[in-house]
């Protein structure tokens, strides 16, 4: 006890000097109290460290001279905190992980990027046991030494213009997509994939960290607060993430081939989902498909004839080298669901977007551009720079040479590649959606199946969803409406805002925003719209039998008509969003904000729709000041940057023009009085049976045709019921009646609902008497 005391006191005396500038003088004496007595010192140290974060990086500099011993007792003393059964994972009475635990991982990701002596086997050992366990709270540390081993970090609150940069080539990615540039991890990246390969560990982490993420979503909500499930939920998916890229990135293809197990077995032996068994087949996916393409190539260049590849050749060889990649994916495919699905949705469709990556349907070009500017600016600061001798010049010189080569080439082949996705989609696209199944049924599938378990994975999967949409239409796809699929996207995203983690909320917003970027694009220019919009299948409202038998006319829908139809998905989205806002579940109202932040370039665009948001987003804030901080300020930016964004607001009439018609239109579904509703209701009565026979008669003659009365009318009007209207008014005039459909109220005040729909009533005929 003597001597522990003496040890912890003299201990005690050098860290009360340590400093990142004296971190060698103090690191000297510290060597020697470790070699005589290193549990008492590391215990110490630990426990400083875990309430102390300033004290990192000057205890990991201070650590240079210890022996191999010292530092394989360290690694057992890092264990043996992290693993105490007396310290709580979560803070007291909050649903954040403790600040202790932070701090440790962050110590442990720096010193074993540093420390090459540190045997990585035991930690990671440590956190698969964890996750057999069904503890997740210990990936923190996984992803603290992933993260600072090899650069690779994840991290919701990029930049747009990062995003751009993660969707090119590995250069551009290093240099352009992270905060910090990735320097010196050569060594510490090849340990970690070293320990991996040996210790067979990769696969496993991926497959457990993939089935804990499922097993999180039926955690009792007594144990685990719906935030803090959230929270682990996203640290899971981020650690999946991070690890599948670092994989991806140090591991050869045909390495990771060999590692990764085929889509049958890990859906039905290791129940992984769709997503992330995609995510980890997409690599050994892309590489069978090149290794197949230069298999090819090199037999028609051994060929006699010799013929030079042109770009139709390429192209015939790339689909002839998918074709057989993906047999045995198709088959396997099958198994992932009821045979009863396939019947909605095409297994070709499926394969094909989750078999491409976001690198393949997007090319960044401008970011390339931009980054190449900036390297180039650089190289003529070296050259400019007085104080650099010629040797040094021309070493920087090359270096940056090099790295603008090496981008055009990503830039180059990453065009090329592009072009034969597209020349591939334009292949297949007719065996996409089945012709005998209606369409709505056919985007409902694709939208549960395929856009939503992805648009929610990463921020370059939500790019990704939006922009393989465009595809679709770009390419004509048959059997394919990108109306009905917008449409039923902005229907009501209230549900799907509600259900999502706050990550998830994040790259469903990115997802939202892409695809009002493109309607914007069309809504601005008619130029634009009827170029890229009429004459295609996705933009056809209505089929109609001509004359001939054999022949059918396709009504698409004009520039006004989808003004007005953008004015209406303006509506819904907000509607939908102030039924969150206006709930009191913390959730709801969080997800609201960060999808209204993600939004905000493109939306809102009216006038009387962003009063309507600035009115709940100030009640929020003045509620949640001093109680829910977090929501206090995410309301008070959002409603900073909605102040600066009032100058590019529109009024309604200069967003779409309003014409009788469809005032009309509007005007049949607001609320009506009991007498009006029993007049409207036999007078529809008697319509019902001719319109049903006619109907019966045109779906008989062409059974392709779509319905005018609910495809063409749903689009136009401004809502699909009696209460859109309503609502409308309710949105216009500050009224508090449209949470009627929120998902978490059980109960409405039937009495108040009666007073409110007169008193709108009332302001109605006062307006129009005046």
């Amino acid at each position: 006890m003597r001597a522990k005391a003496i040890v912890i006191d003299n201990l005690r005396y050098c860290m009360k000097r340590l400093t990142k500038d004296n971190a060698k003088q103090i690191g000297r004496q510290l060597g020697k109290l470790v070699h005589s007595n290193s549990g008492v010192v590391f215990d110490y140290l630990l426990s400083q460290i875990q309430k102390f974060d300033n004290l990192i990086q000057p205890v990991v500099d201070s650590m240079k001279f210890l022996t191999n011993l010292a530092f394989d007792m360290l690694s057992y003393c890092i264990i043996e905190a992290l693993s105490n059964p007396v310290r709580e994972r979560m803070k007291q009475e909050d649903t954040n992980i403790s600040s202790w635990l932070q701090c440790l991982a962050t110590f442990t990701g720096t010193l074993y990027r540093k420390y090459y002596s540190l045997g990585l086997t035991g930690l990671i050992q440590y956190v698969a046991n964890q996750l057999k366990s069904g503890k997740s709270f210990d990936l923190l540390v996984l992803k603290e030494v992933v993260q600072k081993m090899s650069g690779i970090d994840i991290s919701e609150d990029i930049t747009d213009s990062q995003i751009e940069a993660l969707l090119g080539g590995d250069l551009l990615k290093s240099e352009a997509g992270h905060f910090s540039q990735i320097r010196n991890i050569k060594r510490s990246s090849t340990r970690l994939r070293e320990t991996l390969v040996e210790e067979h560990l990769g696969l496993p982490l991926c497959l457990l960290m993939a089935q804990h993420r499922n097993l999180l979503m039926f955690k009792d909500e007594t144990e685990y607060h719906c935030k803090l499930l959230s929270h682990l939920y996203d640290q899971c998916q981020d650690t999946l993430v991070q690890f599948i890229d670092f994989m991806a990135c140090h591991l050869s293809p045909e390495e990771y081939t060999l590692h990764v197990p085929g889509l049958n077995e890990l859906a039905s032996k290791y129940h992984i989902g769709a997503d992330a068994a995609f995510y980890l087949l997409r690599q050994a996916i892309n590489h069978s498909i090149r290794t197949k393409l230069l298999k090819l190539q090199k037999e028609m260049e051994s060929s006699q004839e010799k013929p030079k590849i042109t770009f139709s050749i390429a192209k015939n060889l790339y689909i002839e080298a998918v074709d057989q990649s993906l047999t045995g994916i198709h088959s396997d495919t099958k198994l992932l669901y009821p045979d009863k699905v396939w019947e909605d949705i095409t297994v070709h469709l499926f394969v094909a977007f989750w078999s491409l990556a976001p690198f393949d349907v997007i090319t960044p070009v401008e970011k390339y551009e931009e980054e190449m500017s900036r390297i180039k600016n650089l190289k003529l600061e070296v050259d400019n720079n007085p104080e650099l001798n010629s040797s040094k010049k021309k070493k920087e010189q090359e270096k940056y040479q090099t790295m603008i080569v090496t981008l055009q080439e990503e830039l180059r082949q990453q065009t090329e590649n592009h072009k034969l996705v597209v020349a591939r989609i334009d292949h297949e696209k007719n065996s996409y959606f089945n012709t005998s199944v209606t369409r709505n049924r056919s985007i409902t599938q694709f939208l549960q199946l395929c856009i939503f378990p992805r648009c929610c994975f990463t921020m370059t999967d939500a790019l990704f969803c939006a922009q393989f949409v465009l595809m679709l239409h770009a390419q004509k796809t048959p059997h394919f409406s990108t109306l009905l699929f917008y449409d039923r996207v902005f229907s009501d995203i209230s549900y799907t805002v509600t259900c999502c983690t706050e990550n998830e909320t994040r790259r469903y917003g990115k997802f939202l925003q892409a695809v009002l970027s493109t309607i914007s694009k069309w809504h601005e220019s008619k130029s634009t719209y009827e170029r890229e919009c009429s004459n295609t299948p996705g933009f056809v409202s209505m089929i109609r039998t001509s004359s001939d038998a054999n022949e059918n006319v396709k009504n698409c829908l004009d520039f006004e008509n989808f003004r007005h139809i953008c004015f209406k998905w303006h509506f819904k989205i907000t509607k939908s969003l102030v039924i969150c806002l206006e709930s009191k579940d913390y959730i709801q109202i969080r997800n609201a904000l960060i999808i209204l932040t993600k939004l905000l370039p493109q939306y809102p665009k009216v006038h009387h729709l962003s009063a309507a948001l600035e009115k709940r987003v100030d009640k929020i804030k003045d509620d949640e000041k001093g109680n829910r901080d977090d929501l206090f300020i995410i309301a008070s930016s959002y409603i900073g940057k909605l102040k600066n964004h009032k100058n590019n607001l529109l009024s309604e009439a200069e967003y779409h023009k309003k014409d009788d018609r469809v005032s009309n239109a509007l005007e049949s579904t607001k609320p009506l009085s009991s007498r009006d509703e029993r007049k409207n209701a036999s007078n529809q009565q008697s319509t019902t049976k001719h319109s049903k026979s006619e109907d019966s008669h045109k779906s008989r003659s062409n059974p392709n045709s779509l319905n005018s009365n609910t495809f063409s009318k749903d689009l136009m009007s401004g809502s699909r019921n009696n209460h859109d209207n309503h609502s409308k008014e309710a949105i216009e005039n500050g009224e508090d009646s449209l949470s009627e459909r929120d998902p978490k109220r059980r109960k409405t005040d039937t009495i108040d609902k009666e007073k409110e729909i007169s008193r709108i009533k009332e302001r109605r005929d006062d307006a129009e008497k005046g």
